[in-house]
Order: structure tokens, then C-alpha cells, then sequence
């Protein structure tokens, strides 16, 4: 069998060309099942998590788990709401406790207990948390570090149950002691093994006047700041979004649409299989993410993000089947097309169209999807399997890297290059979009509007890879889109940190 993709009747290109489609086929649904796989395995739950992990004490201080982040942002909301000079309300309420309750469900070592022990208190007060000091205590290592905070915490809440009881009538006045203060050395080995919550405990029952309070609750305000600025921003993508549309359908029904798409005489076969090379490929990488399930140490984050980022290795096929460089760069649209700066700028257009396409069909296939599978139920429990580093801010710095770097380069130099380099001509530019936007969103694991939602944005892309020739439109688009999503991710997340 000829190695050379440069004849096109080489006994390669006709098995290519004959069995190719299928294979990509099965490769795409292979990938969709194990993504799917993956995410209902991720979301598999026990009744109770097993005891070795319950009995865990070692006390790493907060960072971005989901306990910590909720216990922050729940704080600063709660402040938002009474103004930060008051003293705190410990009332709870409905909202508040169906969102304990589920915070319930990620503290599972003892110290992600005791913080939401503080928390609670905080939330709905003293008397609420004892319980929870009470059965910590009880059930630590006896004189372990950890066994003296729980026991230091027990005797500090139970102190401030009985003024809160004495505050709102419930007990006599001469029966409530005066509020308590952590001892010095108490509150300095909390505060190294448990940071903000060491602070939200020592500060119980104080208003935002206390210079350790105004600490805890710094930002608040800086939270419906950006919440206002992202809904301006927001809102104008979306009508720049549908004037650009607009003018562009009009142009289009004026002047007629013209494809700037060139290509080499290489043979499309050898395309396709640069796109089979890269399912197999993703589709091994997600055999290896499923069996690291579990896996809690840094390591296992490292290789999948190496293995995540090897996928660019698919580009090497054409080159091994003797491409050049330069007709590869060429046929996968990696040219300056009318000059980088004018693509560029195409590109910002063209991420402004996607904001109220996705959105409208995000809608409505939200609406479809709940009209056809109803409303997912909580499955109860606790997680089966825990994310590794969750404490860290690697994870989402990863997790930004592959988002505005990775995707805009490999999923567009593989669905709107080398896929659009071999779906036929004869196709037209239309069937070249939609059947590329309709693989580029069934390889992303979300439910079906998500996927639906990302097939509309990858009919942006695909139309400006046709109209443009070049790639540079495209993955500027795609990289602005995942930017603006990620960039209101972490600007939260540093916001409540």
C-alpha cells in the first residue's frame, strides 16, 4: 500500500475514501458515548461517604473548594443585604438551609465539616452548629491538633447560643454570659489551618465596623459591580450582535456570497484522515481521563492536560503522508487571508454575531430540553468521585489555558481546516457549515441544548471560514467567545476568593 496521499487512486486514498466517512462516523459517537460516560460517572453518588475519607484531619488551608466559595460568597451576600455596619441576622431561612444542606454534600474530612460548622453558625446561628462540634469532637483523634479546635469551637459556640437566646427573649437576661473571645494561641492555630473561617468564627455576631469583619466581607460591593458591568457588557454583544447580523445578511443578499476558499491539489482524503486521527486520539484521551477517576493527586490533573494538549500531534498525519508544510498551512487555512488585521477585526464581527445566535437557540433548546427529559432530579449523596486539586487555582488556570488557547487553535484547524478541507465542493458552502458545526458540537459534553448552543456558534465559525478563506477570523471569534465566558469565570472567582 502506497504511504504517498499524492495519488489519488493509491490503494490508501481509495480505502480512505471508501471506508473514511464510516470510520469518523463511529469515532464520533464512540467520543459522544464516552463523554457522556464520563459526566454520568462524575455524577454518580454514595449514601455516605466511605469512612476513611470522613476520618480525614490533616488541615490544608482554604482555597477554591466548593465549601469555601460558597461559605464567601453566602457571607458577602448576606452583608450585601443588611449593609455591612449591622450586626449579622443569624435567621437563616428556606434558601439558606436548602443551600447548607447541599454544602452538606461536599464537606466530607473533618476540617471541610468544621468550617461548615462555622458557617452555619454564621447563617442561622450558634445553636444550629452544636451538633456538628459536638459529633467532630467526639469522633477525633483524642488530643490531636484537630480535636482541640473542635472542642475550642464547642465551648466558644455553645457560649454564644446562650447570649443569642438571652438577645431575642428565648432565655432570661442574667442567664446570658457576655460574648466570648477565642483565646489568642486558639484563634492563631485556627487562623493557620483555617484562614477565612478562623476569622468568620472569631468575629461571630460582630457587624462590618469590626476591622476583622470588614476584612471577611471585603468586595461585597464589588460583586454587584460586576455583576452590572457583565450585564452591560452583556447586553451590548448582544445588540451589536444582531446589528452585524443584520447587515451582513443584507450584504449578502446584495452582493451575493463569495468563498475565499483556496486549496493545494492535495487529495481531501488525507484530511479526513487527519480528522479520524484526531477522534481516535480524543477518544483514547478520554479512556485514560475515565480511568484516573479518583485520582486526587496533582499528577493526575498533569496528564490529562499533556495528553489534552498532545492532540495537536494529529497535524503531524498529512506531514507523514507527505504533505508539506506549507500546503498543510494552506489547506487548513493558516494564511493571513486579507491581511492579519483585517481578519482580526472580521473576527471580533463575527464573535459579536455568535452572542445572540447562541443565545436565542440556547433558549429555545433549553425549553426543548426540558419539554422532552423534564427537569433533572438531584440524585442525592455525595459524590462518588472527588476532582483532584480542588483547593487550587491550577485547575481553572488549566482549565483557561485549554479554553482561549487549545480550542480556538485545535478545534478550529480541525473542524473548519481539515474538515472543511474535505468535505466535498460539490457539497457547497452551506452543507459544509452545518455538517461541520453539527460534529464540532456533538464533541462537546454537554446536555443538548449545550451541544445545540455550541453547533450555532461553530455556523459562525464555519461561514467565516468559507467567506474568508483564512482561519484567522474563526479563532478569533472562538477565542473572544470562550475569553468572555472564562475571563467572567475567574474575575468572579478572584472577586469572592
Amino acid at each position: 500500500m502506497s504511504w504517498s496521499c499524492r495519488q489519488p487512486n493509491s490503494p490508501m486514498n481509495r480505502w480512505t475514501r471508501h471506508f473514511g466517512p464510516f470510520a469518523l462516523v463511529g469515532l464520533v459517537c464512540l467520543v459522544m458515548f464516552m463523554q457522556f460516560f464520563q459526566r454520568s460517572l462524575l455524577g454518580r453518588t454514595l449514601l455516605a461517604a466511605p469512612e476513611e475519607e470522613r476520618a480525614v484531619e490533616l488541615s490544608e488551608p482554604p482555597g477554591l473548594g466548593p465549601v469555601t466559595l460558597a461559605a464567601k460568597l453566602m457571607v458577602r451576600e448576606k452583608y450585601l443585604q443588611l449593609g455591612t455596619e449591622d450586626a449579622p441576622k443569624h435567621d437563616g431561612g428556606e434558601e439558606v438551609q436548602k443551600e447548607l444542606d447541599e454544602l452538606s454534600r461536599e464537606a466530607i474530612t473533618r476540617p471541610e465539616r468544621l468550617r461548615l460548622g462555622i458557617l452555619t453558625a454564621e447563617m442561622v446561628g450558634a445553636q444550629a452548629s452544636l451538633d456538628t462540634f459536638r459529633g467532630l469532637a467526639a469522633e477525633a483523634t483524642p488530643e490531636g491538633e484537630f480535636a482541640r479546635d473542635a472542642k475550642a469551637l464547642l465551648n466558644f459556640y455553645e457560649a454564644h447560643a446562650l447570649a443569642d437566646a438571652a438577645l431575642s427573649g428565648e432565655a432570661k437576661p442574667e442567664a446570658a454570659p457576655v460574648r466570648p473571645v477565642l483565646d489568642g494561641q486558639v484563634y492563631d492555630g485556627l487562623r493557620a489551618r483555617h484562614s477565612w473561617f478562623a476569622t468568620l468564627a472569631a468575629t461571630y455576631g460582630k457587624g462590618g465596623y469590626d476591622p476583622q469583619r470588614d476584612w471577611l466581607v471585603r468586595g461585597s460591593h464589588s460583586l454587584i459591580g460586576f455583576f452590572l458591568l457583565r450585564g452591560v457588557l452583556y447586553l451590548g454583544f448582544f445588540v451589536l450582535g444582531v446589528i452585524f447580523l443584520i447587515m451582513t445578511i443584507k450584504k449578502a443578499r446584495e452582493e451575493g456570497f463569495v468563498p475565499e476558499f483556496y486549496t493545494t491539489s492535495i487529495p481531501g482524503e488525507v484530511y479526513l484522515e487527519t480528522v479520524i486521527v484526531f477522534f481516535l486520539s480524543f477518544a483514547m484521551m478520554l479512556g485514560v481521563s475515565v480511568v484516573l477517576l479518583g485520582q486526587s493527586d496533582a499528577w493526575a490533573v498533569m496528564v490529562s492536560e499533556v495528553l489534552q494538549w498532545s492532540l495537536v500531534l494529529s497535524f503531524l498525519w498529512p506531514m507523514m503522508r507527505g504533505v508539506t508544510f506549507g500546503e498543510l498551512a494552506l489547506d487548513l487555512g493558516l494564511e493571513s487571508g486579507q491581511g492579519v488585521g483585517a481578519e482580526i477585526m472580521i473576527g471580533i464581527a463575527g464573535f459579536m454575531v455568535t452572542r445572540p445566535i447562541e443565545s436565542v437557540v440556547g433558549i429555545a433548546a433549553a425549553a426543548l430540553e426540558e419539554a422532552l427529559f423534564g427537569v433533572a432530579k438531584d440524585p442525592g449523596g455525595v459524590a462518588m468521585f472527588r476532582q483532584p486539586l480542588t483547593e487550587s487555582w491550577w485547575p481553572f488556570i488549566f482549565g483557561a489555558l485549554g479554553a482561549v488557547v487549545w480550542a480556538p487553535f485545535i478545534e478550529e484547524c480541525i473542524f473548519r481546516g481539515a474538515l472543511h478541507r474535505w468535505l466535498p465542493a460539490k457539497l457547497g458552502p452551506v452543507l459544509r457549515v452545518l455538517i461541520s458545526s453539527a460534529l464540532f458540537g456533538a464533541a462537546h459534553p454537554y446536555g443538548l441544548a449545550g451541544m445545540l448552543s455550541v453547533a450555532a456558534g461553530g455556523v459562525v465559525f464555519g461561514a467565516l471560514r468559507e467567506w474568508r478563506g483564512s482561519l484567522i477570523a474563526p479563532m478569533t471569534a472562538h477565542f473572544l467567545n470562550n475569553a468572555t465566558i472564562v475571563g467572567s469565570q475567574l474575575a468572579l472567582l478572584k472577586i469572592i476568593e
